[in-house]
């Protein structure tokens, strides 16, 4: 039996991410297509990985590779070690960029036209010549880029806290209802679910990640929403509300202000629909100066957008950064469900 130690010196990155990506897609077509690889090339790396551990890593049952038992024993250690490895490599890889400072953050799209602009333009005069990589995705994606070292912090929805991760909270983003300028209902300070039947709503496309929380509320009112049309972006949603062709549901950090003079945004009564917002970091791993910066000043700047009770910063302590107050633990409860429980109070 091979000693540990020659095992180790054996091991390559490529058949590490061969096995990983193998057993992600079940077949050597999908993961060498996901690799850029040809399947021959794939399947040596595996080969060439079995042989070195001296196990049998998969077993063939018609066109799909199932992990055998020392292959199932071997996955989730493996995977989290070579994600700590990929991490750590782009991490001090990110550390500069062309000699300059470098901060990685991930931010839901949804949040980046009102915000962003106004904290980056701070940070530019705190922190001249920083270059600053933002990744605007989804939250799983978000969640997964943290994870896995790619971003040092991500701003996004909040749901329920993973192991080896900080979740700040920084308040809730209330859902409202957007609708055209001139609309019947536009001079409304709020309305009930009620007032929305029979309007053309623009829902969101299944796969957006406040789809649920809507049908959620759609169960709870027990009201059948006109929904006319889909789409799978906020921005889309909005762009069609500002040329009059619907009304739709969002949180209301979601609306750019450049809108302001075409649409509406109206409070929603019973239920009332929120989403957390906050940002997600590694425990235990301290940021760079530049990146725990660039986090105080977004964090200022939300909770202030925000107005959340806890924490109201004036414009001087949004411009200076200064440190937000602790925030609560995290529940445990699913949010959207928490949402609607708010909406009975």
């Amino acid at each position: 039996m091979r000693q540990a130690h020659q095992i180790t010196t054996m091991l390559d990155m490529p058949g590490l991410k061969a096995l990983l990506t193998v057993a992600e897609f079940g077949t050597v077509h999908a993961a060498a297509r996901h690799l850029q690889l040809s399947q021959a090339a794939l399947s040596r790396r595996i080969q060439r990985l079995e042989a070195d551990l001296g196990i049998r890593l998969f077993l063939r049952v018609g066109r799909r590779l199932h992990l055998s038992e020392a292959g199932q024993q071997l996955l989730p250690g493996l995977r989290e070690h070579v994600d700590a490895i990929e991490g750590a490599i782009r991490r001090a890889q990110q550390e500069t960029h062309y000699g300059r400072p470098t901060v990685s953050f991930g931010c839901l799209p949804t949040l980046g036209t009102a915000l962003l602009p106004l904290a980056l333009r701070d940070f530019e005069k705190r922190r001249p010549g920083v270059f600053v990589r933002i990744v605007d995705n989804s939250a799983p994606d978000l969640l997964r880029l943290v994870q896995n070292g790619t971003t040092d912090f991500a701003v996004t929805q909040l749901g329920i806290p993973e192991p080896g991760l900080t979740h700040d909270l920084l308040g809730e983003d209330r859902f409202v209802l957007v609708v055209p300028a001139g609309h019947k209902l536009a001079g409304q300070r709020a309305v009930t679910w009620q007032e929305l039947r029979g309007l053309p709503l623009i829902a969101p496309g299944p796969l957006a990640g406040y789809r649920r929380v809507l049908d959620d509320a759609r169960r709870e009112t027990g009201e059948n929403l006109s929904w006319r049309y889909e789409v799978q972006r906020i921005s889309t949603a909005i762009g069609l509300v500002a040329s009059g062709v619907g009304a739709t549901v969002v949180p209301r950090l979601s609306v750019p202000p450049e809108y302001g003079s075409r649409m509406a945004t109206i409070d929603l009564e019973g239920p009332h629909l929120a989403r957390r917002i906050g940002i997600l970091r590694r425990a235990g791993e301290p940021l760079s100066p530049p990146a725990e910066a660039l986090r105080r000043m977004l964090a200022a700047r939300i909770r202030n957008a925000l107005s959340t009770p806890a924490a109201v910063e004036t414009e001087a302590e949004v411009s200076a950064a200064t440190d937000p107050p602790p925030t609560h633990a995290m529940s445990d409860r699913s949010p959207r469900v928490a949402a609607l429980r708010r909406g009975k109070r």
